[in-house]
């Protein structure tokens, strides 16, 4: 990331400031190309409504969360009932009954799909979040350690699942999969794969509870914000009736 200090422009409130790129080339003859990238407005906004914005952007993120989390649960529900599908399959052997084998291919398939979805989903996700702790970060807003616990308690542990559980439960739910179309025995790979999403169900309600917690905190700097605005208008009404 390039940094710009921007404090030397001492912008105020309310002011918009316009950042254009520009790039050339090392071409001699006839002369350098020069290309111009289109201009990024920014506008300069109070802490109060800064965190106002990131509070909202953080309930968008939260909901989708959420949807990630449903989702998974869905998908585990799944593979628990075809545990006994499974069971059934591997105890009738050549003798199974043709449903219930395509009922378990099927749900591999499916399970597969839908994990490798949600996991694309979280990265964007993780990416959502990390912007917010750069905005806190670059705008430097206090209390400073807000961003560090952001990223500690919700960025870091959403990177872990993301990067090592996932993968694990992906690859528990791939090797079902490829039993299931080849015949093989499954109940002990339903079982595991289950137990693989459920790892990941667990560490996603921790960060969950981080991230409703994180969403109060700012809800109250809000809802300060809010009583300190009323506060000043009534000592502003306050002053006006003294004089007249």
């Amino acid at each position: 990331y390039e940094l710009f200090d921007v404090q030397v422009l001492e912008l105020s409130e309310g002011q918009t400031l316009t950042l254009s790129i520009m790039a050339t080339d090392a071409n001699i003859f006839p002369s350098p190309g020069v290309t111009r990238g289109e201009p990024m407005l920014f506008r300069i906004v109070s802490i109060e409504e800064l965190l106002s914005l990131l509070y909202t952007r953080e309930i968008a993120l939260r909901g989708r969360f959420e949807e990630v989390i449903s989702q998974l649960e869905e998908l585990n529900n799944d593979l628990l009932f075809h545990r006994d599908v499974a069971a059934r399959v591997d105890a009738a052997g050549a003798n199974a009954v043709q449903e219930d084998r395509v009922s378990l291919n099927t749900s591999a398939t499916r399970s597969g799909n839908n994990l490798r979805r949600q996991a694309n989903e979280l990265s964007s996700i993780i990416e959502g979040f990390e912007e917010v702790v750069r905005q806190l970060i670059n705008n430097a807003v206090p209390p400073q350690q807000l961003a560090e616990n952001m990223r500690s308690s919700i960025v870091d542990p959403m990177k872990v699942v993301s990067a090592e559980m996932l993968p694990s439960a992906d690859r528990a739910v791939g090797a079902l999969r490829v039993a299931a179309q080849d015949g093989q025995p499954t109940e002990l790979l339903v079982a595991n794969a289950n137990a693989e999403v459920t790892k990941v169900i667990v560490a996603l309600k921790v960060v969950l509870e981080n991230v409703r917690d994180m969403a109060e905190f700012h809800e109250a700097l809000r809802d300060l914000k809010a009583i300190l605005d009323e506060l000043q208008k009534n000592r502003d009404e306050t002053k006006k009736l003294q004089k007249n």
